[in-house]
């Protein structure tokens, strides 16, 4: 650490760096050590008010030779929960359309996934296990992350954002679904300490949402007791849930089949499955 430091401070190494490294002509560099990034700092430039940082000549080299014996660490906060919203299109047209929509509401992130990447999916075993939000043969799929620090705050901006393209005319025939694999347990488990204490994953009774595509809107439909625990009213089936979803896009679940591990199999599994024609409209 102090040799580099001395050998950074002789003016003859400064001005080869600053001259020679890094090339103009290498748009990306990810081998060597970054020397030119320490050339800022403190101690060796009296105009930078910038500490000598070590970690700035190793990161982000790949194929050096490091040794750390003590280290230092500033840890980042953790990103605001994030919910998201997965719109299926009938082209990469609308979706795109739909996109522009999309990040007037500050989004985190927002993906466009293709019929091209999705048809190579179909074909992967590893990733078709991955396909479990992904609703009959769409054109393309609009995935968009809000991240906000309260529920009520991202449930606010998604709320916006499915008024803002439904008032566009975008989910005529687009059908938005925000759910997830389950919901949480009501009550707080674990240790006392509420520092340490969290929900479990509830698998029995969880809200999943839609919007668009032929759904009835300003409606609810199935409830649990109140605790929210248990289903008491209407229970909904994961599979009756994707054969809904499917209808509404077209499809016939129980004619639909994709092959997978030398079988036919449908996405609402072989166990009956029905569409929940009371939330159409």
């Amino acid at each position: 650490h102090r040799g580099l430091r001395d050998l950074l401070a002789d003016p003859a190494h400064r001005a080869a760096i600053n001259a020679h490294f890094p090339r103009p002509e290498v748009e990306r560099r990810n081998t060597g050590y970054a020397l030119d990034l320490l050339m800022d700092a403190a101690p060796l430039d009296p105009a930078s008010t910038r500490p000598f940082n070590l970690c700035r000549l190793i990161a982000g080299s790949e194929g050096t030779l490091f040794l750390g014996v003590e280290f230092e660490l500033n840890c980042e906060p953790l990103p605001a929960p994030a919910s998201l919203l997965c719109a299926h299109f009938a082209s990469v047209d609308e979706a795109l359309h739909a996109n522009l929509v999309a990040l007037r509401h500050n989004p985190s992130a927002s993906e466009l996934i293709d019929k091209h990447i999705l048809d190579c999916t179909k074909a992967n075993v590893e990733q078709a296990r991955n396909r479990f939000f992904v609703q009959g043969d769409p054109g393309a799929i609009l995935v968009v992350e809000i991240r906000r620090p309260e529920r009520a705050e991202r449930d606010a901006v998604l709320a916006a954002l499915i008024a803002d393209l439904k008032q566009r005319g975008l989910l005529d025939q687009t059908l938005v679904v925000w759910g997830a694999e389950f919901g949480r347990t009501p009550m707080l488990q674990g240790d006392e300490s509420p520092a340490k204490c969290g929900r479990d994953h509830q698998k029995d009774a969880y809200t999943v949402w839609m919007a668009g595509g032929g759904v009835k809107g300003g409606m609810s439909y199935g409830a649990t007791n109140e605790l929210g625990s248990e289903v008491a009213e209407n229970p909904v089936e994961v599979r009756d849930l994707h054969a809904t979803m499917m209808h509404l896009l077209g499809i016939d679940h129980e004619k639909l089949t994709y092959r997978f591990q030398g079988f036919d199999q449908r996405l609402t599994g072989v166990e009956e499955a029905r569409v929940i024609t009371e939330i159409l409209g």
